[in-house]
């Protein structure tokens, strides 16, 4: 019987990484992060009590830490992200990245995982990622990555991250990748309505107004309200077809929304089921508003609403969780322990999708038993 591998969860958040290495047969020994609420929910949802903790990897001696085999690490993105001013290794979480390197020069572990945004392989010319290639290289690594979607991996959500999969030697090299989590017609058939949470009076009924979707917009994502979104229903009859300001048509049972987006037409269709991105609602250039049967990338603010009903509203934490293939039980505790949505947001927007680190584990662990 071969030996059960062990993994430390670096940049360790909510236990993305760590979800998906276990389900694939992985042990973990230790984790590291700076969130003290992120750690106070994985403290109370794994069991860490032999396990080493570190708030800091900067802090970390390397002789302190016991021999592992596989390092996995989603290392902070801001800094690459086109969401942010992507100053790259100018960022100091950006150098982030040379922390891991230092461990794995150090420690020397046989296999790691890295995850981070699509934008880091175009960041400066693709000089950056170019950069961490030669690094990796260079301490002894055979290194091969793929960029994956995780709407391709059984959850309605349009999120391309670059995984990063590294050998010491030559054993796997080229085996991990390419994988492939099944094609476009799941999308729809999973659609972003299987996640959605039933939600009651208790979120509340904040009232804006019926005269668009610019104004149930101007609610404001990312200032941490729950609320539901309600735009009354308009008389079909008393706008134009070219209006934008009529955001409900109804064809039978289903609601029709028109979405401002910055097209010729100047509007894309929602339904029940589709994903609407609720950042910087008065823009008139702001495109691919509108996500067909899925939500689109998760952010730390939450600018990811859904049609419900007649209404627009942002999704809750328990849905954008979900969206990230983490079990409902996650959730109910972080209620017990008494965490702000807010952060609950935040958690859920920098975590690594389950479902995707899962399949690269297993088939990590497909090329590993194979040698065995």
């Amino acid at each position: 019987m071969s030996k059960q591998l062990t993994f430390m969860d670096f940049f360790s958040g909510i236990g993305g990484f760590r979800l998906g290495l276990e389900r694939a047969g992985f042990k973990c020994i230790g984790y590291c992060d700076c969130d003290n609420y992120a750690n106070k929910l994985y403290k109370s949802f794994f069991d860490t009590s032999e396990e080493l903790f570190f708030d800091d990897i900067r802090k970390i001696k390397t002789e302190e830490l016991p021999d592992f085999d596989i390092l996995c690490a989603g290392f902070p993105c801001q800094s690459f992200s086109i969401a942010g001013k992507r100053r790259g290794f100018d960022d100091t979480r950006g150098t982030m990245f040379f922390e891991v390197a230092r461990i794995l020069k150090d420690k020397r572990p046989r296999y790691f995982i890295l995850e981070n945004v699509k934008g880091l392989l175009n960041h400066d010319r693709g000089k950056t990622f170019q950069t961490i290639l030669k690094i990796l290289s260079d301490l002894g690594y055979q290194t091969q990555w793929q960029l994956l979607n995780s709407k391709f991996f059984g959850v309605p959500q349009n999120r391309e991250r670059v995984y990063i999969v590294g050998c010491y030697g030559k054993e796997c090299a080229g085996k991990v990748f390419p994988i492939t989590g099944g094609n476009s017609e799941n999308i729809v058939k999973i659609g972003l309505n299987q996640v959605a949470e039933t939600i009651g009076n208790s979120q509340g009924s904040r009232i804006y107004t019926p005269d668009g979707i610019g104004s149930c917009l101007v609610a404001n994502a990312g200032s941490g309200k729950t609320g539901l979104y309600f735009i009354n229903k308009p008389r079909f009859d008393k706008y134009k077809e070219s209006d934008i300001v009529e955001t409900l048509k109804v064809g039978g049972d289903t609601p029709l929304m028109k979405i401002r987006n910055g097209t010729k037409k100047g509007y894309d269709i929602a339904t029940t089921g589709d994903g609407i991105n609720l950042a910087y609602p008065n823009s008139k250039t702001r495109r691919g508003r509108v996500g067909k049967g899925c939500s689109q990338t998760l952010d730390t603010n939450c600018n990811m609403g859904t049609i419900d009903g007649y209404k627009i509203r942002r999704l809750t934490p328990l849905e954008c969780f979900r969206l990230q293939g983490f079990p409902d039980e996650m959730v109910e505790i972080a209620k017990q322990l008494e965490i702000a949505d807010t952060h609950l947001y935040k958690m859920a927007g920098n975590a690594v999708t389950v479902n995707v680190v899962e399949a690269v584990a297993k088939k990590l662990s497909e090329v590993v038993n194979d040698r065995t």
